[in-house]
C-alpha cells in the first residue's frame, strides 16, 4: 500500500472518529440509561429535554430578576457546591420565582428540577416538579436551612447538618451563596 492510500484511509477514520464524537446523540446519563436508546424513563426524557432545558433557563433568569429586585434578602440567592469535575451542584431561589436545581459534570447534565420554595419556621421546603430520587448523582434536599456566618458568608444546609454548623467549621459540603 502507498503513503497516499494509507494517509487517504487514516484521513477517513479519523472524520469519522469525529463525527461520531461530535454527534448530537447526547452522553449516557450516569446511571447508564440513554434518552435516545430507549431505556431512559419517561421522567428522564422529559428532565433532560431541550424543552426542559429552556424552562430551567427562563426560570432561572425570572428568579435572577426577582434577586435584583429584592437587594439584600436573608436567603435568596445562587447556591453552589463542588468539586470542578463530576459535582457541580447550582441552586438559584427566590421567595416569589421559587428555585432552579442543576447537578452538572463531566458527562453534561445528571439532574435538574424546579419549583416553588415555601419558608416556614426558618427553613426552606421545595417543591419539585420531577421525582426526587436522592440516589447517586442526582436529587436535591427537599428542605434547607439558610446559615448566616457573617456578611459575606451565606450557606444553604440540610437540617441534619447543622449539628456540625459551628462557627468554625469548614463550609465545603455546604452550598455557598455566589
Amino acid at each position: 500500500m502507498n503513503h497516499f492510500a494509507v494517509r487517504q484511509k487514516l484521513a477517513l477514520l479519523t472524520f469519522a472518529l469525529i463525527g461520531w464524537s461530535c454527534s448530537p446523540e447526547p452522553d449516557p446519563m450516569p446511571d447508564g440509561t440513554s434518552i435516545t436508546s430507549g431505556t431512559a424513563t419517561p421522567d428522564q426524557r422529559d428532565r433532560f429535554s431541550t424543552e426542559s432545558e429552556t424552562e430551567a433557563n427562563v426560570r432561572r433568569e425570572r428568579i435572577r430578576a426577582e434577586i435584583a429586585e429584592l437587594g439584600d434578602h436573608p436567603w435568596a440567592g445562587e447556591y453552589y457546591f463542588g468539586d470542578g469535575l463530576g459535582v457541580n451542584v447550582r441552586v438559584v431561589l427566590a421567595p416569589i420565582s421559587g428555585y432552579v436545581f442543576d447537578w452538572h459534570g463531566c458527562m453534561g447534565c445528571y439532574d435538574r428540577n424546579w419549583g416553588a420554595v415555601r419558608e416556614q419556621d426558618g427553613e426552606l421546603h421545595l417543591e419539585f416538579t420531577f421525582p426526587n430520587d436522592r440516589d447517586g448523582f442526582k436529587g436535591c434536599a427537599p428542605v434547607l436551612v439558610p446559615v448566616h456566618y457573617d456578611a459575606t458568608h451565606n450557606y444553604l444546609a440540610e437540617p441534619s447538618e447543622l449539628a456540625d454548623a459551628a462557627p468554625c467549621r469548614d463550609y465545603t459540603t455546604l452550598a455557598r451563596r455566589q
